[in-house]
């Protein structure tokens, strides 16, 4: 999640340029870029979106395979550390 954090935090300034105030030109500060776009930042929309996510699946009918899969746990026990070449 960090790394859409920092692509975000990198491109919003790009995108909205430099603000002139008393005939000098100075960035942006985050929170200006966040209320010009007025729109949450990617890792909370991202966030929002598993949780809509994970109400689908809560009113899914028990007989869809979605919900079958949902409801299934992985058998079998993975080895630890580096796969033996």
């Amino acid at each position: 999640m960090w790394r859409l954090i920092l692509f975000e935090r990198k491109v919003l300034p790009c995108i909205f340029g430099a603000k002139q105030e008393n005939s000098t030109w100075r960035k942006r500060y985050k929170y200006e870029l966040y209320e010009t776009c007025n729109e949450p930042n990617i890792v909370t929309y991202i966030k929002v979106k598993r949780l809509a996510w994970a109400g689908h699946l809560v009113c899914v009918n028990n007989d869809r395979t979605l919900r079958e899969i949902f409801n299934t746990k992985p058998d079998g026990v993975r080895s630890v550390g580096r796969p033996k070449l």
